[in-house]
């Protein structure tokens, strides 16, 4: 049986310089996401699609990081920590520790001066197969060494963030709950599936009428999606507070952290999961 930690009167804790938030991204850059999306006109490769994201994501985090001091002067405090960790037949992680999102953003355009502006060619579905076994058990390791730190163990729980099509030669559903048993004051960690493509059973338009994966009937019978969806962690109540407030207001309570990405904007959406230090009534 998976593990399932307290969700009640937890995941509180605002997500500030002094407590920042932990955030792992674990990109599937397998040989099949050299395939196309499913159902995209554009014919446009899975690969891209994560790249997409790669730079929502990055520039979400950079504008919660950055404050307004006034005449136009903005100021970036380090609130967020990041992770990128790559995997096919092994897993590669991007720098040597997590880093801030300020450095992180140095790094990304370092590597390519255009990655904000296009693909900019960092993820090609160039690493062979699907070891997630592998990406998931790094993963665990370097979640596990960062929270020995005392700026992390009394912060906003770490957040892993999976971004795949599913497809896997191994099974990472134990060592995935492994990682939801790392904890700190404020939860265990919580771990987000983004499946690329659209294969479930679920009926929905897009973010408005999204109504949140709850049971593995909404899943439908494919193993590598069922598997997915078990990997997700259930969502806290003080996070489903700020998604049923215009971001995915037909969610229902209890659902899991799983989400099949089928338009440009649900993976904004998604990313409003992140640190978001209780409702926003009580911030």
């Amino acid at each position: 049986m998976s593990y399932e930690p307290s969700l009640e009167g937890r995941y509180q804790r605002k997500v500030e310089e002094a407590r920042p938030a932990l955030i792992t991204l674990l990109l599937d850059d397998s040989g099949s996401m050299q395939d196309p999306m499913p159902g995209d006109a554009e014919n446009v490769a899975k690969h891209q699609w994560v790249e997409r994201y790669l730079r929502v994501i990055m520039r979400e985090l950079l504008a919660r990081c950055s404050v307004d001091k006034g005449d136009d002067r903005l100021v970036s405090k380090a609130r967020y920590h990041i992770d990128i960790i790559t995997y096919g037949n092994q897993a590669t992680p991007w720098h040597s520790e997590p880093l801030d999102v300020p450095s992180m953003v140095a790094n990304l355009t370092k590597r390519n001066p255009d990655f904000f502006r296009k693909n900019g060619g960092l993820l090609g579905g160039r690493e062979g197969g699907t070891d997630t076994k592998a990406a998931f058990r790094l993963a665990f390791e370097r979640i596990e060494a960062t929270l020995q730190t005392s700026v992390f163990n009394e912060s906003f729980p770490p957040m892993l963030f999976h971004l795949t099509d599913g497809a896997s030669n191994t099974d990472a559903e134990p060592i995935a709950d492994s990682i939801r048993h790392l904890e700190t004051l404020d939860g265990a960690t919580l771990i987000v599936n983004a499946f690329i493509g659209t294969s479930t059973s679920l009926v929905y338009s897009g973010p408005t009428d999204f109504p949140g994966y709850l049971s593995t009937t909404d899943v439908g019978d494919n193993e590598d999606n069922l598997r997915l969806y078990r990997m997700s962690s259930v969502l806290p109540p003080s996070l489903e507070d700020n998604l049923s407030e215009g971001i995915f207001p037909a969610i229902r309570p209890r659902s899991r952290l799983f989400f099949d990405v089928r338009t440009t904007d649900m993976f904004t959406k998604v990313m409003q999961v992140v640190g978001s230090g209780g409702s926003r009534s009580r911030r």
